[in-house]
């Protein structure tokens, strides 16, 4: 896909769909760093990462009991490090159509 200046500037939520009809999402976001508008749309993408529990665990908790048994917080199974080289959780839309889209 090619981003051209067809796309105006704003949060996009792509849809992809496999010849097998396996689908999945891809957020994008489209910024104009020249621009001088009125209103100013702030993307939670750190907070996002580490809400992230694909494959089962977030930097705030994960899946089990925790085997040090340390209390509830800080919690000993969450994980340790996130990364933005992973999918987002819920086939890749994360929470976006429940908190970023507005209708």
């Amino acid at each position: 896909m090619v981003v051209t200046e067809d796309f105006v500037p704003g949060d996009y939520l792509l849809k992809l769909i496999s010849d097998g009809n396996a689908q999945s999402y891809v957020l994008l976001t489209i910024w104009d760093p020249s621009s001088t508008a009125t209103y100013l749309v702030m993307n939670r993408s750190l907070v996002e990462q580490g809400w992230n529990a694909f494959g089962g665990y977030s930097f705030y908790q994960g899946e089990g009991r925790c085997i040090l048994g340390s209390g509830p917080y800080p919690v000993c199974n969450r994980a340790r490090v996130v990364s933005f080289d992973r999918p987002y959780a819920a086939n890749g839309s994360s929470d976006f159509l429940d908190n970023e889209w507005l209708s």
